[in-house]
């Protein structure tokens, strides 16, 4: 009775956007390009990744005596990525960073028959439905303020399916990852069942389709004022609370496997100071400097983590923090077409145990990082953004760091 109940509790917030009285203003329709370059010869790497539908209203008077009006906002989107999993064992989760040669070569031995610890790539396709509904409170102090309230409230649901199949492109001499050239399951996707699960990467077991719910609740704080168009000073913060628990109808589908089962808390802090303020006649921007600092603290655990919610290394705790300069250049043209870039430093620490893990293997990781970023907008529509790193210090555990580096270009139209 509790899951018929939960189903159509999660039907009705779903659908009644769509049909309440209210829905008299305009909807948003908005399709990205973005990352297709993990589409190597698909498209032209032009293809459209993602497309979303939204619906946002703001004027809706649910508690009479509030200075404030309530908001409601619904998503939906479809999209789909390359992915590829390696790193742990399958039927423990077990990473391998926490074993030795020895103890690898032990577990090769004793399933001959196939790969404890890799998957290669695949092929994911996803759909998502968020629904939430808001409540500001508390007028803002801030002269000039972005937001009129110092704080928001907000409670809703999140509910994903996901399909997991073959990579479009195996390439030269590339090989199936869930079957062998008959067809046929090959591997851990052979022997797997619901009494004995993929532990590590649950979104892969059974058909490799599942859906997953969650509930959230978040509290924004606002005390900043924006100066124009990405350009901010004051302070920024929320703390966000995730639940997806199992009985939220996150072990129907695929049937007899859980899908979700996992609790995440979050919370950021932001701070922006103005350093320098330059404008042209008709208030258009000359140059603007600001300087960012944030910190940002996550806890993810729970005996089934979804993949969109996984933490980075995989460890339940993470701390990061972060300074960086924006640097605003002119404004050319119309109001709508300017560029800015930003110069980072990112340090960020991971700590606990293992998420998706059938034993406890706890960790340590470091990671530090200096990012470029250049981001031009040309009449609100189309966005072009150049983005840069160095990792100078990266690896689970102090004695096994990792040194890289990586430039990216991304471009991306929303209509």
């Amino acid at each position: 009775m509790k899951r018929v109940l939960v189903a159509v509790f999660i039907i009705l917030l779903t659908i009644f956007p769509l049909y309440s009285d209210e829905y008299k203003e305009g909807v948003t329709l908005r399709t990205e390009i973005n990352g297709v370059g993990n589409f190597s010869g698909f498209g032209f790497g032009l293809f459209p990744v993602s497309t979303s539908f939204q619906f946002y209203k703001t004027d809706l008077n649910v508690f009479s005596g509030s200075t404030f009006k309530s908001k409601i906002y619904y998503y939906m989107s479809y999209g789909f990525s390359n992915v590829s999993e390696s790193g742990r064992q399958w039927n423990t989760g077990r990473p391998t960073w926490d074993m030795t040669i020895f103890e690898k070569n032990q577990i090769d031995a004793m399933n001959p028959e196939y790969d404890d610890f890799a998957v290669g790539s695949a092929f994911r396709q996803y759909g998502t439905l968020e629904l939430w509904f808001g409540q500001p409170f508390i007028e803002n102090p801030v002269r000039e303020p972005e937001y009129d309230q110092l704080f928001e409230f907000r409670l809703g649901i999140n509910t994903r399916y996901t399909a997991t199949t073959e990579s479009l492109n195996l390439g030269a001499g590339g090989n199936p990852t869930f079957v062998d050239i008959n067809g046929d399951p090959t591997g851990i996707f052979a022997i797997s069942d619901p009494s004995n699960p993929i532990v590590a990467w649950p979104w892969l077991n059974g058909n490799r389709q599942s859906l997953s719910n969650y509930l959230f609740a978040r509290l924004y704080f606002y005390p900043f004022r924006d100066i124009r168009e990405s350009v901010q000073d004051g302070v920024y913060g929320y703390v966000n609370l995730e639940y997806g628990p199992k009985w939220l109808l996150n072990d129907i589908f695929p049937s007899g496997y859980t899908s979700s089962d996992f609790f995440r808390a979050e919370a950021y802090l932001e701070e922006k100071l103005l350093l320098f303020d330059d404008r042209q006649e008709n208030g258009w921007n000359w140059f603007a400097i600001y300087l960012g600092h944030s910190n940002t603290y996550n806890y993810t655990a729970g005996d089934v983590v979804p993949y969109y919610k996984i933490p980075t290394d995989g460890l339940e705790h993470s701390l990061t923090d972060r300074f960086w300069f924006h640097f605003m250049l002119p404004n050319f043209i119309t109001p709508d077409c300017y560029a800015y870039f930003e110069a980072s430093m990112t340090n960020s620490l991971y700590w606990g145990n293992v998420v998706n893990a059938t034993g406890k293997y706890s960790g340590l990781s470091y990671t530090g990082r200096f990012d470029f970023k250049f981001h031009l907008r040309l009449f609100g529509f189309i966005r072009i953004e150049y983005n840069c790193y160095y990792d100078f210090a990266r690896g689970i555990n102090s004695n096994n760091p990792a040194w890289s580096q990586n430039a990216s270009l991304n471009f991306y139209v929303s209509v």
